[in-house]
């Protein structure tokens, strides 16, 4: 989940050239294709990095369901987060990066 820096071309106003715009991406969104028994996605609110010293009081479990957007920072301000095993089912999922202007 790091964030990329990318470049777009944007028209040059007075020209036939273009200028290369800086971006990076900063947000992941996922869409939810199926509902699965288990897979969630788990954010931490503590910076916590081994499974043992994580508590359930700090996370915050997303369970999925068909067709929900689940949108979550990424790259430096990213929170800790995995996604649980499936239990029953298969997790399909869209995913996409939120690009915005640097």
């Amino acid at each position: 989940d790091e964030s990329n820096t990318l470049h777009f071309s944007s028209p040059s106003p007075n020209s036939e050239t273009t200028i290369p715009i800086p971006a990076r991406t900063t947000w992941t969104l996922l869409i939810y294709l199926t509902a699965t028994e288990g897979g969630e996605t788990v954010f931490y609110q503590d910076s916590l990095t081994t499974p043992t010293e994580r508590s359930s009081k700090t996370a915050i479990a997303v369970a999925p369901e068909v067709g929900m957007a689940l949108l979550h920072r990424h790259g430096e301000r990213c929170l800790l987060h995995e996604g649980k095993e499936v239990r029953k089912g298969e997790k399909w999922v869209i995913r996409s990066d939120l690009i915005v202007a640097r």
